[in-house]
């Protein structure tokens, strides 16, 4: 389904960039939705600037990561191709780090990340 503009979701600001794309912090005006109101993360991918094997892998994390139920793994909320072919995958927000920042900075600390650490990442909640 291509979406003409992204009336379900209000930038707000942009909160990060990757070889892929661009994530976005945006606030989710879906009435119906669980998310309504709140804060959500739309990573968007220029379908148009990738290789196909590039496209293919970003449509496989968005499938991974809809069928991923686990307090540690952001809840998928919607995916869709914009009127600019972007893939916008959104997700639920978390304010903080993501796994590989955590890694980068312990190891720039001159630490490791403690076994103890990993596995209630792994297992918390299950």
């Amino acid at each position: 389904m291509v979406v003409v503009g992204w009336p379900r979701y209000a930038k707000l600001s942009e909160i990060g960039r990757g070889s892929f794309g661009t994530v976005y912090l945006c606030r989710d005006q879906e009435p119906t939705s669980t998310f309504y109101n709140g804060l959500v993360a739309v990573k968007a991918v220029p379908l148009s600037h990738i290789s196909e094997k590039d496209a293919k892998l970003a449509m496989s994390e968005v499938a991974i990561l809809r069928s991923m139920i686990h307090p540690n793994v952001l809840k998928f909320i919607d995916c869709f191709i914009d009127e600019s072919q972007e893939l916008c995958c959104v997700t639920e927000y978390v304010d903080g780090c993501d796994l590989s920042t955590l890694i980068r900075e312990t190891r720039e600390q001159g630490r490791v990340v403690e076994s103890v650490v990993v596995v209630d990442l792994a297992v918390a909640n299950v």
